[in-house]
């Protein structure tokens, strides 16, 4: 139930604010009186397109928000899903238009696409035109009508929470698995490491041992380097080198 609605700069409207109360609510007035710009406030504000030729002649943006008293079962279990939280039973929808054509939406303080924006508001608000009924065009909502005219929302409800729990545990043993692959992957390379190990019949101080070398081979390099920088000089002077 749409409990507030707060508009401002949107079309001719530059601030309105309007309370519903619970119950049947009729907008009448003569024709230009601005029924048109409150409804088309409320698709806006509802994920419909958006334009900027939607914001007031001299503002920059245009913003509608509305406060909703939510009742349905399906609509707490999408908040949910979507890690959404409601406060008292109420919503908060927000959504703004800026002149560079850009728009913004927001869920209870959670900004949201505009896709994201119309499939929630399916579960709150249904707009009824002369040409136009919106939640009959949504193919995503046929299966729900089905089943109401069948008579079986429970049976669907309990079936959807069933099968929700087995989604999560098919999560849990796919996570046991793979941990188990995991685990015996890491079994076999300690394995490897370990046969690598013993088969290279190492000994107490053989580190040490293996520097020296190390550094005995590192010096010969050099030695036989500058030797051969010698020979260079001797031979460039014609003169016999010095030969090992």
């Amino acid at each position: 139930m749409l409990e507030e609605l707060d508009i401002k700069n949107f079309a001719l409207i530059e601030s309105a604010h309007i309370e519903f109360e619970k119950g049947f609510t009729v907008l009448s007035g003569e024709t230009g009186a601005g029924k048109s710009i409150l409804i088309g406030s409320l698709a806006f504000l509802l994920g419909g397109k958006s334009g900027t030729e939607q914001i007031r002649a001299g503002c920059h943006e245009a913003q509608v928000s509305g406060v909703f008293f939510l009742e349905n079962k399906e609509t707490f279990l999408w908040l949910d899903e979507h890690g959404i939280e409601s406060e008292e039973n109420r919503i908060i929808i927000r959504r703004v238009i800026r002149d560079n054509g850009k728009s913004s939406a927001w869920i209870g303080g959670t900004p949201v696409t505009r896709v994201i924006l119309s499939e929630f508001s399916a579960f709150l608000v249904d707009i009824h035109g002369q040409h136009e009924q919106q939640s009959l065009m949504k193919v995503a909502e046929h299966r729900r009508y089905l089943d109401i005219y069948a008579g079986i929302v429970g049976e669907v409800s309990s079936f959807t929470s069933i099968y929700n729990q087995l989604v999560e545990k098919r999560k849990i043993l796919e996570n046991l698995n793979s941990n188990e692959s995991e685990r015996n992957a890491k079994i076999d390379m300690l394995n490897f490491a370990v046969s690598e190990i013993s088969d290279a019949n190492l000994k107490a101080g053989e580190d040490e041992e293996l520097e020296a070398e190390e550094n005995r081979l590192s010096s010969f390099e050099k030695l036989y380097a500058d030797i051969e920088e010698i020979n260079s000089a001797f031979e460039g002077e014609g003169e016999n080198g010095i030969i090992f």
